[in-house]
């Protein structure tokens, strides 16, 4: 329990800042990963660089998903 430093109700907080990877990211859309890498150079998918890899803020990634949708 929370007793233990184990409380199930800040899982939820940190996922939010969680950042993923193009292909995790691609996954959660339902597009590939070419196209989401496509829209990040094209400027519809904020991300930023983390060493040779893109990273996707969770928050950004449902704003372009909610976007696609419209």
């Amino acid at each position: 329990g929370s007793d233990h430093g184990t409380d199930q109700r800040n899982r939820p907080e940190l996922g939010a800042s969680c950042e993923l990877s193009t292909t995790e990211a691609a996954d959660r859309i339902g597009i590939t990963d070419r196209g989401v890498r496509a829209a990040i150079a094209a400027g519809r998918l904020p991300a930023h660089r983390d060493g040779d890899r893109w990273r996707i803020d969770r928050e950004d990634l449902e704003h372009y998903r909610a976007g696609r949708a419209a």
